[in-house]
């Protein structure tokens, strides 16, 4: 058998990484008397596997002579190199070993967790800025985020795209035009039908999209719309290739803009679904969920509802070229935290809560020493050296049993308590712990009664706490946009879309609070005025009518139903000044507005309100210039 000598060297620096000092004469011709000659190399790390409980081999001195191979150092870094360039990519198993082995010896004591009282004490500022104060109507707190520079870019890059596919036809397009294509969008969410093109159906069609937009002009711009230059994105097999990049000049802005929010104190970190059944490589399947595929976003919430940052999947962000420097590499899960934590302030007591999956050690030690302080529940294995009963050992003990351990990692205090309700439950925690005790009502089937329970301090802080990312899936879920495109990242703008009108409303409520207003309105009644507003601020009705006019229309009279309440435009409507037109009805009806009650003919082609115009008296001008 005549096999390179210094091959096999290189290859066992290569696969195994171990020093050739290390290595006996014995167990180098053992790895060349069972070379397989038949067998690619390519195959050879398959074939010969370090065992990881394998013992360090003891020096010898009848080792291969090493000083006659002076260049294979040179090689083997060569190959180290390129390997570690050519992907960019540090295996997680590798960083899951360090971490083990650097907490495996962590000591747990069962004792009663002591809480700091400057762990409690809250430093941040959570008063939002006279800029946001000084919004008022629901249409101003959407174009918060949706502004005029962003929309100008859409408009860019919907000319440019239509230029490529066509260069002789550009499709022309303006503000206004793209602002009610978006509202549009809204109002579908509210009023939902089947197919898109119904919706300018005469028997069961919205009134409002048809004087707002024809069909055809509505479908050139659901064509065409465009947030990015295809001719910058990278190919596939670069490095620096982002599979977001057809989108991501509006992802960064919405982050931008949420993240321009004072945060709150108590924080939720969960996944959020954007629900789709087109094909795309992005799209992900989640039997726990309700809707089981969809594109997966990390999200961090406040109790509120308001998405403070997101984060799409693309299986691309826990590369080590896009982490930061002075971020650790604590893991797939645990680096989402800390991602999405970047923007918040460090060393002013914000409290931050998640689930299992990202809850390790590690990650909880990191965010204690920024001062961030966190609570979640904890699998066992995740664990180490900590005898926290199993469920097998709770059989018999009573419901509501706690059991609390308590450790200490770089002066970080950890606790982690045990709970036994229905199931056994784990949390863990580096500011509460079991104390002070709390009660809590359960349902006990064997006496059929409500019966009263000791419940922990932090199964009460995480229950009060974790919900904000539900919540903000519940609120989008009410009123979706649920408009079908084969392009995946027209389906990502619709979430975004919604996921803005849902902040928009949270903080026009936070606002009121602020303020010491009145509540403001029902998310529904909040999406139907920024959509009326977009459907017409700026624009003119319209009014013509396609095909010959039908003679039933002179020769029949329909009975007219009596409306018991007049429909007011939007204040951003009425104030606009673009095309409100007087018109002259043939029935006089009582003026609307409040500081009157004359009769008039007169009708605002636009408002669709009757106003009086005399001599004396001109409700048509006060109406529509004064606040």
């Amino acid at each position: 058998m005549s096999i390179n000598l210094k091959f096999i060297y290189i290859q066992i620096l290569s696969i195994f990484r171990v020093n050739m000092n290390s290595l006996t004469e014995k167990d180098i011709l053992s790895i060349v008397e069972t070379w397989n000659e038949s067998e690619d190399e390519r195959e050879l790390e398959s074939d010969y596997e370090l065992d990881v409980n394998r013992q360090i081999f003891e020096y010898d001195d009848s080792l291969v002579d090493i000083d006659n191979l002076p260049e294979v150092k040179d090689e083997t870094e060569n190959i180290r190199n390129m390997s570690s360039t050519s992907s960019n990519f540090i295996d997680p198993k590798t960083v899951a070993k360090d971490l083990k082995k650097k907490y495996s010896k962590v000591l747990w004591k069962q004792k009663e967790f002591l809480n700091k009282t400057y762990q409690l004490c809250f430093n941040g500022n959570t008063t939002l800025p006279n800029g946001l104060l000084n919004l008022e109507t629901p249409y101003h707190f959407f174009k918060y985020f949706w502004t005029d520079e962003l929309l100008e870019h859409i408009i860019q890059q919907t000319i440019l795209y239509s230029s490529q596919l066509d260069p002789a036809h550009p499709f022309k397009i303006n503000k206004a035009e793209i602002s009610q294509y978006i509202g549009i969008c809204i109002l579908s969410s509210v009023i939902h039908i089947c197919d898109t093109r119904k919706y300018w159906s005469p028997v069961i069609g919205n009134k409002l999209v048809q004087e707002t937009m024809t069909l055809n002009h509505f479908e050139k711009i659901r064509r065409f719309i465009h947030f990015n230059d295809n001719n910058k994105m990278l190919p596939k097999n670069n490095s620096q290739h982002d599979r977001l990049f057809k989108i991501r000049p509006l992802i960064t802005h919405l982050l931008a803009k949420c993240q321009s929010v004072p945060y709150e104190e108590c924080m939720s970190i969960d996944e959020q679904l954007c629900t789709t059944k087109g094909k795309s490589y992005l799209k992900q399947y989640l039997p726990d969920k309700p809707h089981k595929w969809g594109y997966k976003l990390f999200v961090l919430s406040g109790v509120s509802g308001f998405s403070y940052n997101f984060e799409i999947y693309t299986a691309q962000e826990n590369d080590p070229t896009k982490r930061l420097s002075n971020e650790p590499d604590l893991g797939c899960s645990a680096n989402i935290v800390i991602r999405l934590l970047r923007g918040v302030p460090k060393y002013e007591n914000y409290r931050i809560y998640f689930d299992n999956y990202y809850t390790t050690l590690p990650l909880l030690v990191e965010l204690a020493k920024n001062g961030i302080h966190t609570v979640g529940t904890v699998r066992r294995n995740r664990l180490p050296n900590c005898k926290l009963p199993t469920e097998m050992e709770l059989k018999k003990e009573k419901r509501g049993t706690v059991v609390e351990y308590v450790t200490s990692i770089d002066q970080i205090d950890i606790v982690t308590v045990s709970w036994k309700d229905n199931k056994l439950v784990n949390l863990i925690s580096t500011f509460t712990g079991k104390n002070p005790m709390k009660t809590i009502q359960r349902f006990d089937k064997q006496i059929n009664e409500m019966v009263t329970l000791d419940c922990p301090d932090i199964v009460k802080e995480y229950n009060r706490f974790m919900g904000g990312v539900d919540k903000t899936n519940s609120l989008i879920g009410r009123y979706k946009i649920k408009m079908k495109s084969r392009k995946w990242y027209i389906r990502i703008f619709y979430h975004l879309l919604d996921v803005s009108l849902v902040n928009a409303w949270v903080l026009c409520k936070r606002a009121s609070i602020e303020r010491e207003m009145e509540d403001t309105l029902p998310l529904l009644d909040f999406r139907l005025q920024v959509a009326e507003t977009l459907c017409k601020i700026g624009t003119a009705t319209i009014t013509t009518r396609k095909g010959r006019p039908s003679k039933m229309e002179n020769t029949t009279e329909v009975k007219r139903q009596r409306i018991s309440a007049t429909h007011y435009p939007s204040t951003d409507i009425r104030l606009d000044n673009y095309a409100h037109w007087p018109v002259w009805t043939a029935e006089r009806q009582r003026c609307k507005n409040p500081t009157c009650s004359s009769l008039t003919f007169v009708i605002c082609d636009k408002c669709k309100i009757n106003l009086c115009f005399q001599k004396n008296r001109n409700c048509y001008k006060e109406f529509h210039l004064n606040k």
